[in-house]
């Protein structure tokens, strides 16, 4: 049975630099033994309220998905099969948005209830082609000089894609035992795909979806082999063929370590501004 779906991301998708038209909403379902759920179809029902959760609904869809093997779907809040209401017809901008997910476990027609949360940068992100402009930020560090004299850019900062907290997805391989491949984050990522620097941030959540066997994925305070795991914030450490979610500690020191467990070469920075 399954009973849990665990947020990851949602954010505002923009379209030609045009008001966003849906939300990308991504989860990992779980069943009740906290065991992820797996290359299954489901069907999702999201219905956004207004003013308060339950308020007053205002839109509402549903959408067929299917897990993968790490129990990750997608879906495109705005793009499924309308059930009241019109998605661009919502005006954000009054009063508070909560958004209702409701899961048909059978595809039965029977919805669980799996609770209710409240849109908070999303919502901004939608009216904001209506609303003035806001004041600039300031300009990100320049990043290091390359060999040819010719600055090269550097990594994205906390005001990136993930500003509002919501959860940063790295998939992970490895190559000949010799180097672990990071990838889909590369906003957060500094170097090659091999063994790269990654720039994570305090109060921020990373998932690495470690595909590889044989190769435990661990985050380490020490650069020494099998290295000192760094285990606040960690869960499933040394995650092998499974996914490791690391909430980065507001006291997170400035370096730690990713590096398989198992391998030597397979190693590589996390820098923490």
């Amino acid at each position: 049975m399954i009973n849990l779906i665990i947020p990851l991301l949602l954010a505002g998708e923009m379209l030609s630099a045009q008001v966003p038209q849906a939300i990308n909403y991504q989860a990992v379902a779980r069943d009740a033994n906290g065991t992820v759920v797996s290359e299954k179809k489901l069907i999702m029902r999201f219905t956004v309220e207004s003013d308060i959760s339950p308020g007053t609904p205002v839109y509402r869809e549903r959408d067929t998905v299917i897990t993968n093997q790490f129990g990750l779907f997608s879906s495109f809040i705005g793009r499924g099969t309308v059930e009241m209401g019109n998605f661009s017809a919502i005006d954000w901008a009054s009063g508070e948005k909560f958004l209702l997910v409701e899961m048909d476990k059978e595809m039965d027609g029977v919805y669980v209830n799996l609770g209710a949360s409240q849109l908070l940068s999303v919502p901004f992100a939608l009216y904001a082609a209506n609303a003035s402009a806001g004041a600039t930020g300031p300009a990100g560090p320049t990043g290091p000089t390359g060999a040819d004299g010719v600055g090269m850019t550097g990594p994205i900062g906390a005001i990136g894609a993930a500003a509002d907290g919501s959860t940063v997805v790295f998939n992970v391989d490895q190559s000949n035992n010799t180097a672990y491949l990071i990838g889909n984050a590369p906003d957060y990522v500094s170097g090659s795909n091999a063994n790269p620097t990654l720039i994570l941030h305090r109060g921020f959540t990373y998932v690495f979806n470690n595909i590889s066997t044989g190769n435990p994925f661990r985050i380490s305070s020490t650069n020494t082999f099998p290295g000192t795991p760094f285990n606040v914030g960690v869960t499933n450490q040394d995650a092998d063929n499974s996914s490791l979610t690391f909430k980065v500690p507001m006291d997170a020191p400035t370096t730690l370590y990713y590096r398989c467990t198992n391998h030597s070469p397979m190693i590589g920075v996390i820098q923490i501004p």
